[in-house]
Formats: C-alpha cells, sequence, structure tokens
C-alpha cells in the first residue's frame, strides 16, 4: 500500500449515504495508521540491519527490486549470511 493509494482513496468522493462515509473516513484512519506504522517498523529495521549487518545490508540491497522490507526479512531468517559457503548450503537451508 502506497501513499499515492491512500490518497487515492481520500479524494474519493462517496455518493452514497452519510453513515457509509462515515465508516469510509474510520475506514480510512485504520489504513492511515496501519501505513504510518508499516513505515515505521520498516525504517526501524532498516537501520538495525544497516549498523549490525554493514557489508551484507548494501549488498543485498544492490539486487534489482529488493528493498529495505526485503533485505531486514532475508536477513532476519538467515542472520550471517557469510555461514553458508556456498549457494547449494543456502539453498538448502531455505528449503529445510
Amino acid at each position: 500500500m502506497s501513499k499515492a493509494f491512500i490518497e487515492w482513496i481520500r479524494a474519493i468522493r462517496w455518493q452514497s449515504y452519510e453513515g457509509a462515509k462515515r465508516r469510509w473516513r474510520s475506514n480510512l484512519v485504520v489504513l492511515e495508521c496501519l501505513h504510518s506504522e508499516f513505515l515505521h517498523i520498516t525504517n526501524e529495521l532498516a537501520k538495525h540491519y544497516r549498523t549490525h549487518h554493514k557489508e551484507d545490508y548494501p549488498l543485498l540491497r544492490s539486487i534489482p527490486r529488493s528493498g529495505r522490507l526485503v533485505v531486514s526479512a532475508i536477513l532476519s531468517e538467515l542472520g550471517d549470511i557469510r555461514r553458508f559457503t556456498n549457494e547449494s548450503e543456502l539453498s538448502n537451508y531455505i528449503v529445510e
């Protein structure tokens, strides 16, 4: 969910009755809160992994389409990726 998506929803002019409009506004507040928390947690995770995995974090980020959240998830699942001596070990660990 992106900020643009939330803004798109906010810009919709609902033609329904007032109760439905209130529910949509309430849902939008919840959506914005969840989005804010998601961004905060993503930033905290990225900061942690940039600090504690100084070599691996930027290397994994250099992979196309691997954003902060994906790289943080990879590092949280695998820990020290240098413990794998080759791609077969990594692959076997992931499959198990």
